[in-house]
Formats: C-alpha cells, sequence, structure tokens
C-alpha cells in the first residue's frame, strides 16, 4: 500500500540515483526527472496510480495535469487522470528531492571545508596520513580531493 512517506522515499530515492548519474555528466536532469517519473510502476500500472490518487496528498499532481490538460472535464478515461496526476505529482517530488538533496551537500562541503579550516597542522598532518595524502598536504589552505572524500566519510560536527 502506498502512502505519503513511501512515495517520499521512492522520490528521495530516484533523485539521488539522478545526482549521480548528473554528477558524472552521464545525464541532463529534467530528462532524468521525467524518465523516472513516467517509468514508475507507481504511473504505468493504472492500478497503482489510482491507489496514489487515493492515499497520497496529490496537489501537485492536479496542478500538473490542470496546467496541461486544462480543468478536470470529460473526455479522459479514470485510468489516464489517475495516471497523470501521478506522473505530476512524482515527478514534483523527485524534483523536490534534488533540489534538498543539493542544499544538503552544500551544508556538508561548508562543515568539511570548517573542519579543515579549524584543524591545527598536527590535526592536519594526521588526516592526511589517514586519508592517504601526503603529510605536506596540511599545509594547504584547503583539502585535496583526497582528503576531502576522507572527511566526506566521517562524522564531524
Amino acid at each position: 500500500m502506498i502512502n505519503d512517506d513511501i512515495l517520499n522515499q521512492y522520490a528521495i530515492d530516484c533523485a539521488e540515483e539522478i545526482a549521480l548519474a548528473i554528477k558524472h555528466n552521464l545525464a541532463d536532469e529534467e530528462r532524468e526527472i521525467h524518465e523516472y517519473a513516467n517509468g514508475s510502476e507507481w504511473v504505468i500500472y493504472p492500478a497503482k496510480s489510482r491507489a496514489l490518487c487515493d492515499n497520497c496528498n496529490t496537489t501537485q499532481g492536479e496542478i500538473f495535469f490542470s496546467d496541461c490538460h486544462g480543468p478536470m472535464n470529460g473526455g479522459f478515461t479514470d485510468n489516464e487522470v489517475a495516471a497523470t496526476i501521478a506522473y505530476g505529482e512524482l515527478r514534483y517530488r523527485i524534483k523536490w528531492a534534488l533540489e534538498h538533496l543539493s542544499d544538503k551537500r552544500d551544508e556538508e562541503r561548508e562543515a568539511i571545508f570548517n573542519h579543515w579550516e579549524n584543524e591545527s597542522i598536527r590535526g592536519r598532518a594526521h588526516i592526511c596520513f589517514e586519508a592517504g595524502e601526503s603529510i605536506f598536504a596540511a599545509r594547504r589552505n584547503y583539502p585535496s580531493k583526497e582528503i576531502f572524500n576522507y572527511l566526506s566519510m566521517l562524522e564531524l560536527e
């Protein structure tokens, strides 16, 4: 059974995969969002899209439907309406999740740079050693890519 929590997690999972593809320059964001939403089981299977419409907040999906087809009037089957609303809702949630992943990464990056700046040279040398980097990198004002990756795996305050 679908609910808002499950749909949100599904959107976050999609967003993480899309972000990874974008990071490696393998994908275009808008196209990937469309592909993930349009190919979702919650869109392509009529029973699932109707369950999504029945059990989740579909405000954004209804706005999407209205933007595409005008006010909800005749001419569409219930399954077509449900699939379009499910697509619009999922597309919106994936975009929202991508934006928040980006904000989260920016905060993490800032925390890593702050940690590096506030560390003593001796502390930086230890981090360099742990990251497999030359201890002479401790004198830099910014962490190398290897050190940055090592620090991103740690829990920083």
